[in-house]
C-alpha cells in the first residue's frame, strides 16, 4: 500500500486524521548515515488546522523551531551531525489535534505506519543502524508487547535501549526525547549521554 492509499483509508476510518497532502519529505544528511530520527508526526495546529510543512521538521529552514530541542541533544554526540541523519515521521499524515490529545494516534502508527517504515528503512538502510526516538509516543506504538510500558525516567536512568527484536521497526531503538527535561545537556543524564555514544 502506497502513502496516499494509507491517507485515504485512515480518512475514512479516523476522523482525526486531515487530509492535507503531500506529506512532508524526510530529511536525508549528506554523509553516511549513522543513525535515524524519528518524529510523531508533522502535526503542528495554528487555527485549529495543521499547518503544511515541506520537509519533516521544517527542516528546510535553518531556524526551524520544531528542531531546535533536538539539534541541542545532537550536538552532545561525538561524531554525529545533521548531515549523518536521516529524519522522517512514524505518522506521515496530518492531525487534525495534537499528538498528546490524539487518542488515536498510537493505534494508527501501530497498525498502519510502522509496517511501512520498517519497509522502507531495510530497503534503505542496514538494519546496524539505529533509530532515535524523539517522543515516548513513538515507543509506546512500536514495542512488540502492546501492554509493556517503560517510563522515560527508566530508560535515562538505567540507560535502555530497546533491542531489535523487541520492537516493530526491527532495530535498535534509542530515546532522545525532545521534552526540556531529558536534555542531554543537563548533568542529571551524564551516563545516558556516555550509553548513547557508546551506541553510535
Amino acid at each position: 500500500m502506497k502513502e496516499k492509499e494509507i491517507l485515504l483509508k485512515l480518512q475514512q476510518e479516523y476522523p482525526v486524521v486531515n487530509k492535507l497532502y503531500p506529506f512532508p519529505d524526510p530529511f536525508i544528511g549528506d554523509s553516511e548515515i549513522k543513525a535515524i530520527v524519528l518524529g510523531a508526526d508533522p502535526s503542528h495546529i495554528v487555527n485549529e488546522t495543521p499547518k503544511p510543512l515541506k520537509k519533516v521538521f521544517q527542516l528546510d529552514n535553518p531556524t526551524s523551531p520544531y528542531w531546535r530541542s533536538i539539534q541541542q541533544n545532537i550536538n552532545q554526540l561525538n561524531g554525529l551531525t545533521i548531515d549523518n541523519l536521516y529524519v522522517q515521521n512514524l505518522c506521515r499524515n496530518y492531525f487534525n489535534k495534537e499528538t498528546s490529545k490524539n487518542t488515536d494516534w498510537i493505534e494508527i502508527a501501530r497498525n498502519y505506519w510502522s509496517p511501512f517504515l520498517k519497509i522502507e528503512l531495510d530497503v534503505a538502510f542496514d538494519k546496524s543502524i539505529p533509530i532515535l526516538m524523539t517522543t515516548e509516543f513513538i515507543l509506546n506504538s512500536v514495542l512488540k508487547d502492546p501492554n509493556q510500558k517503560i517510563k522515560a525516567k527508566n530508560i535515562y536512568t538505567n540507560c535502555i535501549s530497546i533491542a531489535p527484536e523487541d520492537n516493530l521497526l526491527g532495530r535498535e531503538l534509542i530515546a532522545l526525547y525532545r521534552h526540556f527535561h531529558y536534555s542531554l545537556k543537563k548533568d542529571e543524564w551524564s551516563e545516558y549521554n556516555k550509553f548513547i555514544n557508546r551506541k553510535l
